[in-house]
């Protein structure tokens, strides 16, 4: 009987303390797991990062290891030490994501690299987020960031998608104020202008002073980028009115100079830009723009000195940009071709006649590309300035790589460059001087011609190549000469020809044989005809076209001293046109603002012609 009892009583003795013994670490295990969680409540991060690493240590097998794992990388998110955060939140998604925690984990994963600036990584991690987990919770954060990355790369149709998803589905959510800010982005981009127009004015009347004031200052830029530039003036001077605090304060301004800047009143925007204190390297590079627009090379050129002076190295590409343009007036085309090349790096095949441009696509550490615009801008000086040169196989090379590239681009600016490109190497070959540039001392002629109509002008959406007609039949006539055979396309190159060698009565005369148009002064008030019958067929015109035609048609008239007949043009360009189409409302309102310039001194108007369209450009 003893022989028998006492083993089981040794053994339940050892099992007790063993019992005993789990409870105590596994109380342990809780304590050390509830300090670190409320030094991560209290924000005390680095404090709760080493506690659960400690408790990762030492119970790696606890049943709160994925928890611990968890908020152990969440203290390594809120320090900023991403790349460590990301293999612990690794570590979770190989959980399954059954787990809570892996659900997360996986978002992280993507929000790292989205709070980084790493977007186009960041995207395809969003996408799979939104494909394994289209109902959790976080999916508010995933379709907003996929908009905004869509916004981010001026894809405007993607971006609007994304963020109505968001607004649908998560109309109260945490980025609730942000997403309708990009969805009415989205929507003036795409020329949906009311219903833009209908968020920002929600946002603005809403009960937050925050959300208010980030949509009065969003809706001003709106108006800005859909051209309207007094409105947009007016919608920022009742911003500042109302928000004298804001943050934003400062930036009105600079937006309010930018819009002068497009009307032509470079004094009134140089007075803004003397508001704004301390001033920014783009507020010193505005000014030179705006002094350049004046005429006032000598002081644009101290003005240049002086931003590149204190200007980092993120500038460079921009100031290279301005510097080509104050060479290239002084007709000094080597340079110009010099600091062109070392910026865009252009490779030329001369075996092939091949030109290859892969600015876009170049690894700059530390230097802020220039914009899309900017940067054909920029190869048309590049292009012109090889013509000049006597490269003539680099510039015909340099432009067909450039329409090549345009042509996949959904922006019809680029094309319109393209085109103006042409008329311009056009010029050159028939001994031109082409847009904007003064003529040398006895070479016929002293002044400047007055803006093109694609000078300063924004535009979007395409145009299936409108703007870049066929090369006009010969005919055995002049260079300048109006034409009577060809399509209507062929005939408006002809008539932008005219009109870059200033025969103003010959432009004239070939967009009237188009336009069918007629100045009838029997009636009263005197008006202008146009029964033109816009189809876009093969060698029609489309609405753009014929908007940039009528443009033409009014500053041919105004060139001849007949801003009776001009300004009779104007109101018909106004009565065939869409209002709500951003393109041909700018357009319009750019002609109106010329033909007022050319009022006042039809022979010199300021700030026209091809260098200072490359300065306007320089921040797109």
């Amino acid at each position: 009987m003893n022989r028998i009892t006492f083993p089981l009583f040794f053994a339940l003795l050892f099992a007790g303390a063993a019992g005993s013994t789990r409870a105590v670490f596994a109380d342990e295990a809780s304590n050390q797991f509830n300090a670190a969680k409320a030094q991560f409540d209290s924000k005390q991060y680095e404090a709760a990062r080493s506690g659960f690493d400690a408790f990762l240590t030492r119970f790696p097998a606890n049943t709160q290891a994925s928890a611990a794992t968890f908020y152990l990388a969440e203290s390594l998110m809120f320090l900023k030490r991403y790349s460590l955060a990301e293999s612990y939140y690794s570590r979770l998604t190989a959980l399954g994501l059954n787990d809570q925690y892996a659900k997360v984990a996986l978002f992280r994963l993507a929000d790292i690299l989205y709070i980084q600036g790493q977007y186009e990584t960041a995207k395809p991690r969003l996408e799979e987020f939104v494909e394994k987990l289209p109902h959790d919770t976080n999916l508010q954060f995933v379709l907003y960031y996929l908009g905004d990355i869509a916004m981010r790369n001026n894809a405007a149709q993607e971006a609007e998608w994304y963020f109505a998803q968001t607004d649908r589905i998560f109309p109260d959510g945490a980025k609730a104020v942000e997403n309708k800010l990009g969805l009415a982005w989205a929507k003036n981009k795409l020329g949906k202008q009311t219903e833009a127009d209908a968020i920002y004015q929600q946002l603005m009347n809403s009960n937050s002073p925050a959300a208010a004031e980030q949509a009065a200052y969003q809706w001003g830029v709106a108006l800005f980028e859909r051209g309207a530039f007094q409105e947009s003036v007016a919608a920022f001077a009742e911003f500042q009115r109302k928000y004298p605090a804001s943050a934003s304060f400062a930036d009105a301004y600079r937006v309010i100079a930018r819009c002068k800047g497009r009307l032509n009143d470079f004094d009134g925007a140089l007075q803004t830009l003397t508001l704004i204190s301390p001033p920014s390297t783009d507020d010193k590079l505005m000014k030179v723009r705006m002094l350049y627009g004046l005429k006032k090379n000598e002081e644009a050129k101290t003005a240049l000195t002086d931003a590149e002076r204190t200007a980092t190295a993120a500038y460079r590409d921009e100031i290279a940009l301005l510097k080509s343009v104050f060479l290239f007036d002084q007709r000094d085309w080597k340079s110009t071709i010099t600091l062109l090349e070392s910026v865009l790096a252009p490779q030329f095949d001369a075996a092939a006649g091949r030109m290859t441009l892969t600015y876009a696509s170049l690894p700059i550490a530390g230097v802020n590309k220039l914009g899309e615009v900017a940067q054909y801008r920029a190869y048309s000086l590049l292009t012109q300035a090889y013509a000049r040169n006597g490269e003539t196989a680099k510039a015909n090379a340099m432009l067909a790589e450039m329409q090549k590239q345009a042509s996949g681009s959904d922006k019809t600016v680029l094309t319109t460059i393209c085109t103006d490109t042409s008329a311009q190497l056009a010029s050159i070959e028939q001994g031109g001087w082409g847009t904007g540039i003064t003529r040398p001392p006895g070479s016929g002629g002293t002044g400047h011609r007055p803006n093109r109509p694609s000078d300063n002008t924004a535009h979007n959406g395409s145009n299936n190549g409108q703007w870049s007609p066929n090369q006009p039949p010969n005919n055995g006539l002049t260079a300048f000469a109006p034409i009577t055979d060809g399509t209507d396309l062929d005939k408006f190159w002809r008539a932008m020809q005219m009109y870059d060698s200033k025969n103003y009565a010959g432009a004239a005369q070939q967009l009237e044989q188009i336009l069918t148009g007629y100045y009838n002064q029997t009636v009263t008030p005197k008006q202008y005809s146009i029964y033109y019958n816009i189809t876009g067929a093969e060698g029609k015109f489309d609405d753009n076209t014929f908007a940039k035609a009528c443009s033409v048609l009014a500053l041919s008239k105004a060139g001849l001293g007949d801003m009776e007949q001009a300004y009779a043009v104007l109101a018909a360009f106004a009565s065939r046109i869409r209002m709500t189409d951003t393109v041909q409302k700018t357009l319009l309102q750019t002609t109106q603002q010329q033909l007022l310039t050319m009022s006042g001194s039809a022979n010199n108007p300021p700030g026209g012609g091809l260098a200072f369209s490359v300065l306007s450009d320089a921040d797109q």
